[in-house]
C-alpha cells in the first residue's frame, strides 16, 4: 500500500485542485476557504517552504483580494514571497507574485511600497521576457501612480501598455475597458469633467 505520507501529500494535491477548480468556476469565497486548508495541510506536512507552498500562498492572496479581503491577502501574498527568495532576493521570485503583491498593497493604502513592488516586477518581467506580465506590471504601476496622483506617470504607463495589449487581446476585451477607465480618472484629476465623462 501507499505510505502514509505520500497518501497526505496526494489528499494536498487534490485540494489544491480544488481549490483551483473553485476560482475558474468563479467560486472565489470557496475557493478562499479550500485554499485556506490546502495551506494547513502543506504546514501539517512540513512542506510550507516548498514552491508548491508559495505557488498556492500566490493564487490564495489573489483570491482573497478579489472577494475583498485585502488585508489578509498582503500576509499571503508576503509569506509567498518570502517562500520564494532565495540569496538572489526578488531575482528568485516571480514578476507575477510580485505585481499581485503590488496590487494588494495599493488596495490597502500602502502606495509607495506598492509602486516600488510594481517597478520591480516590471523590471524582472522585462528581463526575462515575460510578455504578459509585463503588461500586468504596466497596469498596476498605472493604477499606483494614479492612487498617488502621479497623473503624467499614469499616463506615460497607459500609453505604454495600450499598443503592447492591442497586438495580444481582442477588440472589445475587458482590459481595453480597464485602460479607458484608468484614462477617464485622469481626466477627472486634471478638472478635465467632459473629457473623463466621454472615456
Amino acid at each position: 500500500g501507499e505510505s502514509p505520507l505520500r497518501s497526505e501529500v496526494l489528499q494536498t494535491n487534490l485540494v489544491l485542485t480544488l481549490a483551483a477548480a473553485y476560482m475558474l468556476a468563479g467560486q472565489l469565497s470557496e475557493a478562499a476557504g479550500t485554499y485556506e486548508e490546502a495551506a494547513r495541510q502543506m504546514t501539517a506536512l512540513g512542506r510550507d517552504e516548498t514552491q508548491t507552498a508559495a505557488t498556492l500562498y500566490n493564487d490564495w492572496g489573489l483570491t482573497l483580494t478579489l472577494i475583498g479581503r485585502p488585508r489578509e491577502a498582503v500576509n499571503v501574498l508576503r509569506r509567498a514571497i518570502d517562500i520564494s527568495q532565495d540569496q538572489r532576493g526578488d531575482e528568485s521570485v516571480s514578476p507575477l507574485l510580485l505585481a499581485n503583491y503590488a496590487r494588494v498593497l495599493r488596495e490597502v493604502a500602502r502606495f509607495d511600497e506598492a509602486s516600488d513592488y510594481a517597478e520591480r516586477a516590471h523590471r524582472l518581467a522585462v528581463r526575462l521576457g515575460l510578455e504578459a506580465t509585463v503588461n500586468h506590471a504596466l497596469l498596476t504601476r498605472a493604477r499606483n501612480y494614479l492612487a498617488q496622483g502621479d497623473t503624467d506617470r499614469a499616463e506615460a504607463m497607459l500609453d505604454e501598455v495600450e499598443p503592447r495589449i492591442r497586438q495580444v487581446l481582442p477588440e472589445g476585451h475587458l482590459t481595453f475597458g480597464a485602460v479607458l477607465a484608468q484614462r477617464s480618472l485622469i481626466a477627472q484629476l486634471r478638472g478635465d469633467l467632459t473629457g473623463a465623462l466621454a472615456l
